[in-house]
């Protein structure tokens, strides 16, 4: 245990790159910033440690199937934005709308 802790303190205070590969949650949730996600024959580059990998997988996203679902969404966010820069806007409301149709559209 002591030995996991070293290595952690020394990724965590090297100042270039490591590149590494571990099964183990924990270390890797300790040192990792930028991870390369193997899965599906393919490779995801994510920004963040893994348990925000995680939460980002566990998000609910809607799929949008049609071009023309994701073009009146786009329309909607433009709308949306335009309604912001009104002086008499409830921009919390509009806020969590824009934040709503944003992942949405992911």
């Amino acid at each position: 245990m002591m030995s996991i802790e070293a290595l952690e303190s020394v990724i965590r205070d090297y100042e270039g790159t490591v590149l590494f590969v571990s099964h183990d949650r924990q270390f890797v949730n300790t040192v990792a910033d930028r991870l390369f996600v193997f899965e599906n024959q393919s490779i995801t580059e994510f920004d963040g440690n893994l348990n925000n990998y995680l939460s980002s997988r566990q998000r609910p996203k809607m799929l949008i199937n049609n071009e023309t679902e994701r073009i009146a969404l786009q329309m909607r966010i433009a709308e949306v934005v335009g309604r912001l820069s009104k002086p008499d806007a409830d921009r919390e409301a509009l806020e969590a709308e824009y934040q709503r149709l944003i992942l949405q559209l992911m």
